[in-house]
């Protein structure tokens, strides 16, 4: 589950994720800013194994009709991997 806004006195985007697989039971706050077409944002949450701390960017992108929320999972040694993309798009009357 992905939440966002924009703090406007912080100027920077805000949002929490959720997922049973990478946060367990608790709630990750990512902080970012403004990109072309969109924003991006990055938090962090504990290696459950007690390693140190894995980063989690989530980029979201409007083009036209089509909104994309694209997640990337990184490593604590810096390796990045797509974890999860979704695609919403506007419906035509």
């Amino acid at each position: 589950m992905f939440t966002f806004g924009y703090n406007t006195t912080l100027e920077q985007f805000e949002t929490s994720w959720v997922d049973s697989f990478h946060t367990g039971t608790s709630i990750m706050f990512c902080i970012g800013a403004e990109k072309e077409n969109g924003f991006a944002v990055t938090g962090s949450y504990p290696d459950p194994a007690e390693g140190p701390d894995w980063n989690w960017r989530t980029e979201v992108e409007l083009v036209g009709d089509e909104l994309t929320v694209t997640a990337y999972n990184i490593s604590p040694e810096g390796g990045e991997a797509k974890a999860v993309e979704t695609k919403l798009m506007r419906m035509q009357k």
